[in-house]
């Protein structure tokens, strides 16, 4: 059974909602027909809304990018904001409406900054950016250029030629690149690279950002100190450096403390600002946040926190009957594709429920002893990789420095995996 799955915007908890029971109404084609859940309050309440679990399957749609970080980072209750104030959050529509000829703080420095800073800096009166480190950017000047007729010509076309060209956009940013990835032991030359191809990465984009920066001063706050792809590679097509060099615009290698009535404070000073964009990603390393789902044996908030255990991230020990679409440790951050990852989780699923129907069985639980397996395989492999290297942090780890969200696999092994349900790996 093939299930197409749409785009979710993710901006809130009804939309995730309304994807789960699409997805269950197309289940129902094989044979699915009951969907028991409970809602509670809403709102501010974190512990709202409840699903049970263990009368029938259920599947989460939820990902990693839905509840903003600042929430956490920057309580809003204690501040009472002057009558003029404005707080957004990427991603905002409505943004562009506080910025004109405004002071405007951009708290952040990665991927959704990079996107929003360089759309902004010349409307701003004045634009400050607070920095806790700088991202690395890959050279890409053609990024945003419009695909030319001659090329869509060729994909609409010639035979085989778009299979080529995806071929060639993917696997050599993917799987090809993995190996660069993985600490070398032996490697001793700097503390900024893990390995000799990784230090050639990093001598290419250094050289890249110092062609575009003629203000000295931004040299030291551009130029990371952690290892190439530590974090999330962003794509550099000269926006984001000819941004920074604008007279109203001014970056900050500073963090924001918290709020006040006026702007922020940073360095324990108050900064007066009309409008404040928090661009600080999401609260990804506590999954299903703030839904609370108990499977029986406790709230799964409550027990993992921010260090989840699964199985290939989709199925879980302590959640009979649940599966979970884009959970713990699938995010890619060697390129690839969240689509190629999104359809082995679905073929898996419909699998296993495929399964159960046929057999007619009513509970399906991932084996402790499996998950313990494939967890320590995944924080064994992690220890070797990039992404734990004692210089990075990022929202790929936990509050202990532990690789939570991000996929270590290849990704022709995870789609192996996938494309094999194996019903001994479960108890029925």
């Amino acid at each position: 059974m093939k299930t197409k799955l749409k785009k979710s915007s993710k901006r809130s908890l009804k939309i995730s909602y309304i994807y789960s029971l699409k997805f269950f109404r197309a289940l129902s084609s094989v044979g699915l027909e009951h969907l028991v859940y409970t809602e509670g309050v809403g709102g501010s309440n974190p512990s709202a809304p409840t699903f049970l679990t263990s009368t029938f399957d259920l599947s989460s749609f939820v990902g990693v990018f839905y509840f903003p970080d600042f929430l956490f980072s920057f309580p809003l209750n204690p501040v009472k904001l002057s009558p003029n104030s404005v707080l957004a959050f990427s991603p905002s529509s409505s943004i562009f409406d506080a910025i004109s000829g405004k002071k405007v703080a951009v708290v952040g420095s990665g991927a959704s900054a990079f996107q929003i800073v360089p759309s902004i800096a010349k409307s701003a009166k004045e634009l400050t950016i607070f920095q806790r480190s700088p991202p690395w950017m890959f050279p890409n000047p053609q990024y945003h250029e419009e695909v030319d007729d001659r090329k869509k010509w060729l994909l609409e076309n010639l035979p085989f030629y778009s299979r080529w060209y995806r071929f060639l956009l993917f696997y050599p940013g993917s799987d090809q690149l993995l190996d660069s990835l993985f600490i070398d032991p032996t490697w001793k030359a700097r503390s900024d690279s893990i390995n000799e191809a990784n230090d050639a990465m990093r001598e290419l984009f250094t050289s890249a950002m110092l062609e575009q920066i003629s203000d000295q001063s931004l040299v030291e706050k551009v130029i990371p100190d952690y290892p190439p792809f530590g974090k999330r590679m962003l794509q550099d097509n000269g926006a984001w450096l000819e941004a920074l060099h604008l007279p109203n615009v001014t970056l900050l290698s500073k963090e924001v403390e918290c709020m006040s009535s006026k702007g922020v404070v940073s360095s324990g000073k108050e900064l007066e600002f009309d409008t404040i964009i928090f661009a600080t990603g999401f609260k990804a390393q506590n999954f299903f946040y703030p839904i609370n789902i108990d499977g029986g044996s406790g709230s799964f908030e409550k027990i993992y926190r921010d260090s989840p255990s699964s199985y290939l991230g989709i199925t879980f020990s302590s959640l009979p009957n649940f599966f979970a679409m884009y959970g713990p440790g699938t995010n890619l951050a060697h390129a690839g594709s969240i689509i190629f990852n999104s359809e082995c989780q679905i073929n898996y699923i419909c699998s296993a429920i495929e399964y159960m129907l046929s057999n007619n069985l009513k509970v399906i639980r991932v084996k402790p002893e499996i998950e313990k397996q494939y967890q320590d395989k995944f924080d064994m492999r992690h220890e070797k990789m990039v992404w734990q290297h004692p210089k990075v942090s990022s929202w790929y780890q936990n509050s202990k420095g532990k690789v939570v969200t991000t996929s270590p696999w290849r990704l022709v092994e995870y789609w192996n995996w996938t494309n094999n349900f194996n019903q001994d790996d479960y108890e029925f």
